[in-house]
C-alpha cells in the first residue's frame, strides 16, 4: 500500500518487466493508486489517527507540485501523551503520481493488465497477466 509512487518511470518499467518474468500463471499482484493522480497541492490533512492506552498518534501530510508527475509530501507524525505532545517527527519525500490511464498503459507494454479490485476509497488494482 502507498508504495508505487516512490518509483520514478523507468524503476516502474523495471517493476513491471519483473513482475511479467516473475507471476506464475493464474498469480497475481495488488496494488494501490494514491491520490492525488496529478501533480497538485494537498492541504494539510490528518490522515490517520490511534489510541494505544494513554498516547495518541497522529499521522498529518500535505503536497506540493515538484514537477511534471511529482509531488512533496511533507509528513509529520506526532505522539501525544495523556493530552500533551510528547514526540514528532517531520519527513518529507517525493512522490511519482500515476492515475489509473498511466497505469494501464505501462501494464499493456508488458503484456500485464489492471483491474479495479476491493473498497473503491482504497484504490486498489489487481495486476495479471493479459488475455
Amino acid at each position: 500500500m502507498n508504495v508505487i509512487g516512490h518509483f520514478d518511470p523507468a524503476d516502474r518499467h523495471t517493476i513491471w518487466k519483473l513482475l511479467d518474468q516473475r507471476l506464475l500463471p493464474g498469480g497475481r499482484a495488488v496494488l494501490n493508486l494514491q491520490p492525488p493522480a496529478e501533480p497538485t497541492t494537498v492541504p494539510q490533512t490528518r490522515f490517520s489517527e490511534l489510541r494505544i492506552g494513554r498516547r495518541r498518534y497522529e499521522g498529518w501530510g500535505r503536497a506540493e507540485p515538484a514537477g511534471p508527475g511529482l509531488i512533496t509530501w511533507h509528513m509529520t507524525y506526532r505522539a501525544i501523551q495523556d493530552g500533551e505532545p510528547d514526540e514528532e517527527v517531520e519527513v518529507s519525500y517525493t512522490w511519482w503520481v500515476l492515475d489509473q490511464d498511466q497505469l494501464q498503459a505501462e501494464l499493456t507494454e508488458h503484456g500485464l493488465q489492471a483491474a479495479p479490485t476491493g473498497p473503491a476509497d482504497l484504490g486498489l488494482w489487481l495486476i495479471t497477466r493479459a488475455v
